[in-house]
């Protein structure tokens, strides 16, 4: 209750008792007045307004324009009135209500941008000002509402002496309190900080609702209905807070150990039997009439809600402190509404909505990130029973792991491009952010790319990691969240490894970077991580290998790209530290000890400079003397290609490229291998003899002696039956070979004993990238393919506009978003062509996008992943809705450029003839799959009137189809100098020509030589994988492993019954497609069900409070919905980085409590229970505004220095 209805009842002085009309508390308890002058009457003490308020038109308008806060103002200005009985004497409040109403506005946009600052750190400083500004306003304006504001006992006129005193104090305390606090906090203990400014605002609006309750006591009907109800549920909800945020910040400092041990069922039962005992007694308390017995039942309610927030905190584990803090941020902020509610202050409801609502998002994002429900965090059922599989026994733990040394990381990491260092709690806990960021800094100097990735939930409460980053001086650009390392670099796709971290760093991390995770069966199977297993090489610094907070086995520590920093974090990061600083220093040294020992008169190179040469201008530029030759192990034999395609030879085709071009010879002379070239064997690439010879290499005019003389043998096509039968045991064989299609040729390797390597059976992992030439010369292919199309398209690629009119550009339609598709769909969009794209692998949408096409997708639930990234055959009927795509696609396209290819499978079947046929004359179709052609089915390539090798124009359309193979050879020397440089890196990665001959004994660790070798010691190692199974008809698959058993499968018997030649799969697979697209109308009906529903719901729901709540609780309530509406848009802004301070600030802002204590503290009554219970209350939310505004201010420096501002 507000301190107008008491100061109705007069001061405790000798004046006359006052008169008050009676007022109708079903009405209203706060009748709606306009303020304006009033008169006092000496004979019947009676307050009578003014003739200014007469003239009001009618009742309506009066109150249309009533506010709350006006009520407030008038009620005091008649208390002051009444106390000053017995003078004739005309009174005017000072403040108006128009005026007081706006500054309330003026706050609450103050708190809205407030945290609408912090979606920036370069904002968020002034967002904490704004915040300052509408906290300073809200207090001063709340004078006004105070108790003998403006009477004859006042300073100034203005705030009565004794209230201001009480203020004075309680304010005074919390202000040295709280400024002590935030000035010497240390941010490690942030999170139990955090937990206490909690239950300050818990056990303020608690006080708050306390001491309004007792106010009531002369007349406890004064206060019934919508507003019991209200004061109700801020006692309770702050009774919750305070307690739970008390127990989590001892928690937090570790001063309370362990958890509830209770069985999960015995306290869901006993909280649930508590939450239903507090229901009954706010039932009771609200219908009853006297007021003992409400009494009664809120003290009962309350000391029960104790004991529920001890319950619901205490079963809590240290892994889910983080929603604890963010969910008591929450209760806070609901309190604080609720508070505001039973007062009629409309600042309170909106502080406390956006404050509600910040917490109840951070409950959120922690709940996601942790892989926990948010309704059981709610309920407090989460913490104890993680419900995963138990920690694997020691015996199953019994794996060896490879450790490191400080010394050893140094080196590895000034060695790396591209690092990430993953911090965790153990970080926190050793409090070594300041070493971290020193190495940090080091390699940063030394060009090494830096990141910090930090995962949602890897400290005590939301965003703590990156407080004590910027603590540490981290970059604020550096720091980067989980969602943005993972997908660049820390990816498993082959084809966006290339920018993959070289090291990656984890410090005091566990269960945020287990691979589990991806795992089902589990207690943390499905939570987000950081995926630290992908980098080249994870180092993680921890004491052991003990479990983390979920009680499992890390798998990490135990792979194989994996080594351990054993130790105290705290001295590991220090020594860590101090060796990168001395390796650093060291690497320069070295080479300024290179540089200087090139000899007299030696300067460095422009790119050198900056590592000490010498720049005087009396010592001139010459080149350093030749590295001395390391010497010849083996020769490589480079065979020209043949000119034509020999017609018996099927595995033989024709080529352009030479395997090695001349720039490349002394790489392989570097590598212990003499080059020996056959005459003429660049010249279509236009490298010449005489070129090589320059380069150091040996021209050989024979081809049998080559063969003969080279121990390893180079090839870009794959050779001739004439030439396998010159090879002999012990040679090299490194080409293109086609085990798939050409077994044959294998054999006849094997047989001669020769060990070959097949370049186009390279595994899809990241090492291998660099040796990968089929994707260089797709890469080539895609971009020539695009040139001959629209060298042939008979109209401009791009849209022009003349004098006579404008065209649109051309549309091109490409299928297949590999390398070759990837490429093509950048040229075409260079050139100013308007892309589409097709491609079964639902990942490639982004990438197709990101090089400016459009993706055309398909409607239907299957997925053409297949193993190593490659696609794989799809359904019937995937490929008869892909049919129905493509058919109204292709007739509106100009260009269609065909890349769909399928490892060791004839090219998928995609564009019939009838989909060529509907295309404009003059249309090109180029496909660049002729060379894997189905020609037993009569189909030339992806395209069914495709040709293999040539260029014709259809008769019957005018449609121009190109089957030309040999893209690449219109490029000859780009391409083969990308050929060449694969094959270097091939040399490179297995360790130069004195590994090569041991190459047998590297196939069983190493992955690229296991896949790369096809035959070795007179056998055939090639090894042909099953194909990839669809991703869904399950029946079907089911049918295709397993062969019907019946007497025809018995030996010598004809072909089993399989789904291959079942007559009625196609009838089985529509029947699932079918049915598959009725489960989706299904969800379709449900889905508008439900809005139907919702929506008739909230009208009802809405009609039924207009009818049974008065005008102001309407008012109240939509001021809320739209507060919380607000906050909800407004914090999911924030960045991640800064959600510490926005804990912080939010726990400020909750201090704007401190209006409601106002509002009860009675300067007449300083010693009444209620006066103590208001200033014990303001003391408590004004420590929460010192402290929680200096704490943001804090974080915000350290931010804002990261950002170099």
């Amino acid at each position: 209750m507000s301190g107008w209805k008491r100061f109705l009842r007069g001061p405790a002085t000798s004046a006359p008792p006052v008169s008050v009309p009676e007022i109708d508390p079903s009405v209203s308890t706060k009748p709606d007045i306009i303020p304006g002058t009033y008169k006092v009457t000496t004979d019947a003490q009676e307050l009578v307004q003014s003739d200014s308020l007469a003239s009001t038109p009618s009742p309506p308008l009066v109150t249309a324009v009533s506010t709350p806060v006006a009520s407030s103002l008038a009620a005091t200005a008649t208390a002051t009135i009444a106390a000053a009985a017995g003078s004739n004497v005309d009174y005017s409040p000072i403040v108006s209500p128009s005026l007081t109403v706006a500054m309330s506005l003026f706050c609450a946009v103050c708190f809205i941008l407030c945290l609408k600052g912090l979606s920036n750190p370069t904002t968020a400083t002034r967002g904490n000002i704004l915040g300052v500004v509408g906290m300073f306003i809200a207090v001063v304006f709340a004078f006004q509402e105070t108790p003998g504001f403006g009477g004859p006992n006042s300073l100034f006129g203005l705030v009565d002496l004794r209230y201001l005193l009480w203020w004075l104090c309680a304010f005074g305390i919390a202000a040295v309190v709280g400024g002590y606090i935030g000035i010497t906090v240390n941010m490690i203990n942030l999170p139990q900080v955090i937990a206490s400014f909690h239950s300050a605002v818990g056990m303020a609006a608690t006080l708050v609702g306390i001491a309004n309750f007792f106010a009531s006591k002369d007349d406890p009907n004064a206060v019934a209905g919508v507003q019991r109800v209200e004061t109700f549920l801020a006692i309770q909800i702050g009774a919750v807070t305070f307690v739970g945020s008390v127990l989590a910040a001892l928690k937090l400092a570790d001063v309370v150990r362990g958890q509830l041990s209770w069985p999960a069922v015995v306290r869901h039962t006993l909280n649930s039997a508590m939450f239903l005992f507090i229901v009954a007694c706010g039932v009771y308390y609200v219908i009853s009439t006297d007021w003992w017995r409400m009494l009664y039942a809120l003290s009962a309610a309350t000391l029960v809600c104790l004991v529920l927030g001890h319950n619901l905190v205490s079963a809590i584990g240290g892994a889910d402190m983080p929603v604890v803090v963010s969910l008591l941020n929450s209760y806070s902020g609901w309190t604080t509404s609720a508070s505001g509610l039973m007062l009629g202050n409309y600042l309170l409801i909106i502080a406390g909505a956006l404050i509600g609502s910040s917490g109840a998002i951070l409950s959120y994002v922690m709940c996601k990130g942790m892989n926990r429900s948010f309704i059981s965090v709610m309920a407090g059922g989460f913490g104890s029973d993680t419900g995963g599989a138990p920690r694997a026994a020691a015996g199953d733990r019994e794996q060896t792991v490879q450790e490191t040394s400080p010394e050893k990381l140094a080196f590895d990491l000034l060695s790396s491009k591209r690092v990430v260092i993953v911090p965790g709690y153990g970080m926190a806990v050793a409090r070594c952010q300041n070493d971290l960021g020193l190495v940090a800094a080091t390699l940063r100097k030394k060009g090494v790319l830096v990141n910090f990735a930090v995962h949602p939930v890897a400290g005590r409460m939301p965003g703590h990691m990156n407080v004590l980053l910027a603590e540490a001086d981290v970059p604020y650009e550096i720091v980067k969240e989980m969602d943005e390392v993972n997908p660049k670099l820390l990816n498993d796709d082959a084809e966006n490894r290339q920018n993959v971290a070289d090291v990656c760093l984890v410090v005091g991390a566990n269960d945020i970077v287990n691979p589990l995770s991806q795992e089902p069966g589990n207690s943390i199977s499905g939570m987000p991580t950081i995926r630290a297993w992908l980098a080249k090489k994870c180092i993680v610094s921890k004491r052991s290998l003990a479990t983390g907070y979920a009680n499992i086995d890390n798998p990490l520590f135990f792979k194989p790209n994996t080594e351990m920093l054993f130790g105290n974090a705290a001295k590991m990061i220090r020594e860590l530290a101090a060796a990168v600083e001395k390796t650093a220093a060291d690497m320069t040294e070295k080479k300024q000890n290179e540089n200087a020992q090139r000899g007299d008169g030696y300067v460095a190179l422009e790119d050198e400079e900056e590592d000490g040469g010498c720049t005087a201008a009396c010592c001139p530029k010459v080149k350093p003397p030749p590295k001395p030759r390391v010497p010849t192990l083996l020769n490589i034999a480079v065979l020209r290609e043949c000119d034509r395609p020999v017609p018996a030879e099927p595995c033989a085709a024709a080529s352009k490229l030479v395997a090695v071009a001349p720039t490349f010879v002394e790489k392989l002379r570097d590598l212990g291998f003499g080059v020996l070239v056959e005459s003429g064997a660049g010249k279509a690439a236009g490298f010449f003899d005489e070129v090589y010879e320059e380069a150091g290499a040996t021209v050989v005019q024979d081809r049998n002696e080559l063969i003969r003389r080279g121990q390893v043998i180079i090839k870009v096509t794959r050779p001739a039956t004439e030439e396998v039968k010159i090879m002999t045991k012990g040679q090299y064989l490194v080409s293109y070979l086609w085990p798939r299609q050409c077994p044959d040729l294998l054999k006849a390797l094997a047989q001669q004993g020769v060990s070959a390597l097949a370049l186009d059976n390279l595994p899809r992992i990241s090492r291998a990238q660099k040796i990968d030439t089929r994707s260089s010369m797709a890469n080539l292919a895609g971009y020539r393919a695009v040139i001959e199309c629209f060298a042939k398209l008979p109209r401009m690629s791009k849209a022009a506009t003349t004098a006579a009119g404008s065209f649109p550009p051309a549309k091109v339609f490409i299928i297949g978003a590999g390398v070759a598709g990837l490429q093509a769909i950048a040229t075409a969009k260079g050139l100013g062509a308007q892309v589409f794209c097709n491609d079964t692998r639902a990942v490639t949408k982004e990438q197709v996008e990101s090089c400016g096409g459009k993706f055309v997708a398909v409607d239907f639930h299957e997925t053409g992943e297949g193993a190593g990234g490659y696609a794989k055959e799809m359904s019937a009927g995937f490929l008869r809705a892909q049919k129905r795509v493509y058919s109204k696609v292709i007739k509106d396209m100009d260009v269609v450029i065909c890349t769909a290819m399928i490892p060791g499978k004839p090219s998928p079947k995609l564009v019939d003839s009838e989909m060529v046929r509907s295309m404009r004359a003059g249309s090109v179709v180029l496909d660049m799959a002729a060379e894997m052609g189905d020609l037993k089915a009569g189909w030339g390539g992806n395209c069914q009137l495709t040709k293999k090798g040539t260029t014709y124009t259809d008769a019957k359309s005018g449609v121009i189809i190109v089957g030309e193979t040999d893209l690449t050879d219109r490029l000859p020397a780009q391409a083969s100098e990308l050929w060449s440089m694969n094959v270097i890196n091939l040399f490179q990665e297995i360790g130069g020509a004195e590994k090569l001959q041991r190459i047998g004994e590297l196939i069983e660790d190493d992955e690229v030589c296991h896949d790369l070798l096809v035959t070795h010691d007179n056998r055939v190692l090639f090894q042909e994988a099953p194909p990839p199974q669809p991703a869904r008809l399950p029946s079907i698959q089911k049918l295709k492993s397993k062969p019907v058993v019946g007497p025809e499968s018995m030996p010598g018997s004809p072909t089993p019954f399989t789904e291959d030649a079942n007559p009625f799969a196609q009838t089985v697979a529509e029947r699932d497609e079918e049915l598959q697209r009725k489960k989706e109308e299904m969800a379709k009906f449900l889905d508008q069900v439900y809005f139907v529903l919702s929506l008739a719901a909230s009208l009802v729901l809405c009609v039924a409070m207009g009818e049974g709540m008065a005008a102001r609780e309407t008012r109240q309530l939509l001021v809320f919905v739209l507060a919380v509406v607000i906050g909800y848009h407004v914090v999911w802004q924030v960045t991640p980085s800064l959600h510490t301070p926005l804990m912080s600030v939010t726990n400020a802002l909750s201090g704007v409590i401190v209006v409601g204590s106002m509002l009860e503290m009675d300067p007449y009554k300083p010693f009444s229970l209620g006066s103590g219970l208001a200033a014990a209350a303001t003391t408590l939310a004004s420590f929460n505004i010192c402290a929680g505004f200096y704490l943001t201010g804090r974080m915000l420096k350290m931010f804002l220095r990261g950002t170099g501002n």
